[in-house]
């Protein structure tokens, strides 16, 4: 039965010319509808405005086919000329990539044939997983094929699941958590009275004034701080784009807290309909508005996670990171790996010993990097 599939797989490379062919889009949108699990980050719409801003600009894009029925579509980029990686067009959570469930063995042994074939890379990073078992899977399913697969530890994430109701979810947290909680909003209520108000925006609520206060206090928080995701004006275009696409299709929620009509804090979540996981993304705040110790951000989450629960949603994934509010609220560590595809033993170590130094020299500022140059050419000829 394996041998008569194996003789049924192939794969297609297309380049990327800015946006996919009518047929292509066809064949991503019948994965995702196969994939009931799949991030809105991972919709074809997410990468090709993410390639429309400049944010990424993949150099092909893998479709891996049994008969002819795609079974797998894989955007890659490079990273520097030895290697390369799985698209992530904005969430570092997800990479834009689909895979049919029910033929996943099969879609991965294709993209390992793909590999062993496609001579242009070294190292070929498949992203950030943290499923076990489906890590040991392409690993053996690599070993198979030739190639050398192995891992790296990366930063956890966080993740909260709910119980059936908020009273069930609240008994879950203990007591002095619990009282932490209703202590801060009691504080907000007896403080400004009416004026205080949280908000959950869906659909056509969410305007393109309210993203712009997001950037506006997000930047007012990060500013001057590398690393920021408002750094750059294609990052603040593109993120402009894909939440205003999303709250027109339903896909986005924003919880806004206020005191007398002025935002203090409000955040961004995506969430496809009927599925039970919500990705919350993007939190900003007045830093100038309140002193700490009114703590609005864990406000507006109780709010919101009061509002998830009753609408069926088991899970909210916050994202990377081990900040203090998330494991308030319970959150759970996830440990994360990078799954990376090598030639051989001896290239994955020499390529993940060079590619990360090659990295960070492309994305550092034009100046520092004229000035490497400079001191590069000056010890040449010394």
């Amino acid at each position: 039965m394996l041998s008569t599939a194996l003789t049924d797989l192939h794969s297609r490379t297309v380049s990327w010319d800015d946006r996919l062919s009518p047929q292509l889009r066809r064949d991503w949108e019948n994965l995702i509808t196969a994939c009931p699990h799949t991030p809105v980050f991972s919709y074809p719409d997410w990468l090709e405005m993410a390639v429309n801003a400049q944010v990424i600009k993949p150099c092909c894009l893998l479709t891996i086919y049994l008969g002819k029925h795609p079974i797998g579509i894989i955007p890659l980029h490079k990273r520097t000329y030895w290697t390369a990686e799985v698209c992530y067009p904005l969430s570092e959570d997800f990479p834009a990539m689909v895979i049919d469930p029910q033929a996943e063995e099969l879609a991965w042994y294709g993209f390992m044939l793909w590999c062993k074939a496609y001579s242009r890379f070294g190292l070929l990073s498949l992203g950030r997983w943290r499923n076990c078992l489906q890590i040991e899977m392409v690993q053996q399913t690599a070993f198979e094929t030739g190639l050398f697969p192995f891992t790296r530890r990366i930063e956890p994430d966080i993740w909260i699941s709910f119980p059936e109701s908020w009273a069930e979810y609240l008994a879950s947290l203990n007591t002095d958590i619990r009282r932490n909680l209703q202590r801060r909003e009691k504080q907000f209520r007896q403080d400004f009275g009416e004026g205080f108000a949280v908000d959950i925006l869906t659909g056509n609520q969410i305007t393109r004034e309210r993203v712009d206060e997001l950037i506006t206090l997000h930047r007012q928080r990060w500013h001057g701080q590398r690393g920021s995701y408002f750094d750059h004006e294609r990052n603040t275009d593109f993120y402009r784009e894909i939440t205003c696409w999303a709250a027109g299709k339903g896909y986005l929620v924003m919880p806004v807290l206020r005191l007398n009509g002025k935002t203090i804090t409000l955040a961004t979540i995506f969430h496809l309909p009927g599925q039970q996981i919500a990705y919350a993304h993007c939190m900003a705040r007045d830093v100038e508005a309140l002193p700490n110790n009114y703590s609005p951000g864990i406000v507006l989450f109780t709010h919101f996670f009061r509002w998830a629960i009753a609408r069926g949603i088991k899970h909210v994934s916050m994202g990377i990171g081990t900040s203090y509010y998330k494991r308030l609220f319970g959150g759970r560590e996830y440990q994360r790996s990078e799954l990376f595809i090598a030639r051989s033993r001896r290239e994955a170590r020499v390529l993940m010993k060079i590619d990360p130094a090659v990295y960070i020299l492309q994305h550092l500022p034009v100046e520092m990097q004229m000035r490497f140059r400079e001191y590069r050419d000056n010890a040449h000829h010394q």
